[in-house]
């Protein structure tokens, strides 16, 4: 009892009241049909769901990867302006991971400042997943 009154359940009305259908029992439940489209709704809600939890992961990875490169990339403009290492190629480690480096020189040398552009890959690929471009005094002075 709540305030004192009885509270009785509620009663919906069913398919036989509201007339639509005759001969009908009102407390049939669901009929085959509604749990079959009830079922395929939730199907293709969990189908999307799992499509963008997919989509998400690969996501992820590539943004790793895209990193990775990014460090490798500056670790070899680094290496160049530091130690003065001139290799025009090579591989490196980071991460576990093999990592291939290109470095060319689009610009004419003998200006006061040299481009430099370094393109990074996985080893076992050569799609190539950053490139940096940098312009650098020349360090001879010229």
């Amino acid at each position: 009892m709540i305030f004192g009154k009885s509270i009785q359940p509620l009663e919906w009305p069913c398919a036989a009241t509201l007339g639509l259908r005759k001969n009908a029992a009102c407390d049939e439940g669901f009929s085959l049909i509604e749990a079959l489209v009830a079922l395929a709704i939730f199907s293709f809600a969990a189908i999307a769901l799992l499509s963008v939890q997919s989509a998400s992961a690969r996501a992820v990875v590539a943004l790793e990867d895209k990193l990775l490169a990014e460090i490798v990339a500056e670790n070899v403009m680094i290496s160049y302006l530091v130690e003065g290492n001139n290799a025009r190629k090579g591989t490196t480690e980071l991460a576990g991971r093999r990592w291939r480096w290109k470095q060319s020189r689009p610009r004419p040398a003998g200006q006061e400042f040299d481009q430099f552009e370094i393109s990074v890959s996985t080893a076992d690929s050569t799609q190539v997943i950053y490139s940096i471009t940098r312009l650098v005094r020349n360090q001879d002075g010229s």
